[in-house]
């Protein structure tokens, strides 16, 4: 059986104040299950795992706090992309002149 190790360590105050610690097991259900297309076969071998609802909640919280840190740094190499490009054509332009 899985065991999260982050489940039984010391629950952090961004936590406590996130919409997840309040989460009832039925809306910790739903939300997995929106989830499901974005998560891995591990994850969800993971939650399948889980048997009370502050792992679920603990799970979620960890689960989406990990995707918003995966979009934020792709958000942010794609901004250095297009700024790179941007910066890239205005070398262009101004060699053509």
């Amino acid at each position: 059986m899985w065991q999260n190790e982050n489940i039984n360590q010391f629950v952090s105050s961004s936590f406590i104040e996130s919409e997840f610690s309040v989460m009832s097991e039925e809306e910790c259900d739903i939300l997995f299950e929106k989830s499901i297309y974005i998560s891995s076969g591990e994850e969800n071998d993971k939650w399948d795992d889980l048997d009370s609802l502050n792992q679920k909640r603990n799970f979620l919280y960890s689960f989406w706090k990990a995707k918003r840190s995966f979009t934020q740094y792709h958000h942010r190499m794609e901004l250095n992309e297009n700024t790179f490009s941007d910066v890239n054509m205005q070398i262009n332009i101004f060699h053509l002149n």
